[in-house]
């Protein structure tokens, strides 16, 4: 499709047993709506990312999980 435009966000996670990408989603969706209508404006991600970045980057002391399931199918819901 000629004209067509494609807008990519995404998120860096910090080393975990227990990651959750997915809990960022929505916030990468308005992002995504964002940038097409205002492309330059990388404000709101900056922010976001001040908001929820980790300071310490130490090993994880969690234990390893298995409950992957009931959380990705919670993070498709919105």
């Amino acid at each position: 499709m000629r004209g067509a435009r494609m807008i990519s966000v995404g998120v860096l996670v910090a080393n975990s047993t227990r990651p959750r990408p997915w809990n960022h989603i929505s916030a990468l969706k308005r992002f995504a709506v964002h940038l097409e209508d205002y492309p330059k404006d990388k404000a709101p991600l900056e922010e976001y990312f001040n908001e929820n970045r980790v300071a310490d980057l130490s090993p994880p002391l969690e234990e390893p999980w298995n409950g992957w399931e009931v959380e990705l199918s919670r993070a498709t819901v919105g």
